[in-house]
């Protein structure tokens, strides 16, 4: 049987689901084959004949919907009739992979920002920085001070960028995961500038500002966070599924330490030294168990991520967005290291990304189901939302 409702002007259509005969308010059966007229509105079946007037519905009397979810006007009463499907919301399900969400103004905004002040440190130190005779003689002081100033301003205005997305997007449920990060972090640093390990013996400078346990500047755990939260969101990205927790720790490992190819030349190479080594390595001064400090100490931060449950709120964090985060990021040292001509920094720096993406391409899910976290139900992948 195949029924048209309607109704007069400002009404709510009533849903007939599971019955062969719909059941109007007021317990009147609509019979098939037959016409009802009701003041403004009407309701027929798909064969002709009139019924007789009713006067309280010719009065004006309006029917109360059964059910007030709007459903589509023509259907078959044999057939249920569903809840239409909710739309998608920015808040994905906690299980899920990072968001597709759009990004809100203020998110936009703050990217704009932090690449703003980016590519003007990058032009000043081009034109100026690397060519001090050009600085006119007035400006001399401020010359002086500038490397600390862009420096430290440049990871305070990432801080604060990334702040507003996650308080808008996770409220505060990522303080711990900062404080276990910043602690973890100040302690790898700690113990390094003292003993040695895990990157080899170095110290910092006074350009990274005022320092913890007077070794380590209070912005570099910060900076750990800064980075370790995209690298974590993009590994999740690529491995998903909750039993994936290995391979998406080392691979968020190996993305947070891609970063070190380009900023260990930029920061230490030449003047101005953000830090100094203590002993000469092969690549730009720079000791090899470096990386393998960064490697190490990049485990042990996405290993205490992963068990703070970094996933039941970093899902709603926008992949896209994270991902332009970190590439900004990445420019101020890989803009740096193109300034200077240190070609085969640029050249191991991207020839690194280019393998990440690689293990990108080959190991993410090819479904929403392989997306999926274990248990979960298949929408809950990649675009299951929406971080």
């Amino acid at each position: 049987m195949h029924l048209v409702l309607a109704a007069g002007p400002g009404r709510q259509d009533a849903s007939l689901p599971g019955h062969p005969l719909g059941v109007l308010p007021g317990r009147r059966a609509l019979r098939p084959g037959l016409r009802w007229r009701s003041g403004r509105g009407r309701a027929r079946g798909c064969r002709g004949g009139a019924l007789p007037d009713l006067p309280h519905l010719r009065r004006g009397r309006k029917l109360r919907p059964l059910d007030q979810t709007p459903v589509p006007r023509t259907f078959h009463a044999d057939t249920p009739v569903t809840q239409p499907a909710s739309p998608a919301s920015d808040s994905p399900p906690e299980s899920g992979a990072p968001s597709t969400a759009r990004w809100s103004r203020l998110e936009t905004g703050g990217l704009l920002l932090l690449l703003g002040f980016t590519v003007t440190a990058l032009v000043g130190y081009g034109l100026f920085g690397l060519r001090p005779d050009r600085i006119p003689e007035s400006l001399l002081g401020f010359w002086r001070v500038s490397y600390a100033f862009f420096a430290q301003l440049h990871i305070l205005i990432g801080a604060v960028v990334l702040g507003v997305l996650l308080v808008a997007r996770a409220r505060l449920r990522w303080v711990a995961a900062f404080v276990a990060v910043f602690v973890l972090s100040f302690l790898a640093e700690h113990l390094g500038t003292g003993t040695g390990l895990p990157f080899g013996h170095y110290e910092y400078t006074s350009l990274l500002g005022p320092r913890i346990g007077g070794r380590v500047p209070w912005v570099i755990p910060l900076s750990w966070f800064l980075m370790a939260l995209p690298a974590w969101v993009m590994a999740r990205a690529t491995f998903p599924r909750d039993g994936s927790w290995l391979p998406r720790i080392a691979f968020a490992a190996v993305l947070l330490t891609l970063w070190d190819l380009a900023l260990d030349p930029a920061m230490a190479f030449q003047s101005p030294y953000y830090w100094v080594w203590a002993e000469t390595g092969p690549y730009y001064k720079m000791p090899w168990i470096n990386l393998a400090g960064w490697l190490g100490t990049g485990v042990l931060l996405m290993g205490a991520m992963e068990l703070l449950g970094a996933r039941r709120w970093a899902s709603r964090l926008p992949l896209n967005w994270m991902v332009a985060y970190y590439g900004i990021t990445l420019l101020m040292p890989l803009g740096m290291i193109v300034l200077e001509g240190l070609w085969i920094a640029v050249l191991a720096t991207a020839a690194g990304y280019a393998a990440a993406w690689g293990v990108h391409l080959t190991c993410r899910p090819r479904s929403k189901e392989e997306a999926s976290p274990v248990g979960a139900p298949s929408g809950t992948g990649l675009g299951g939302v929406s971080g």
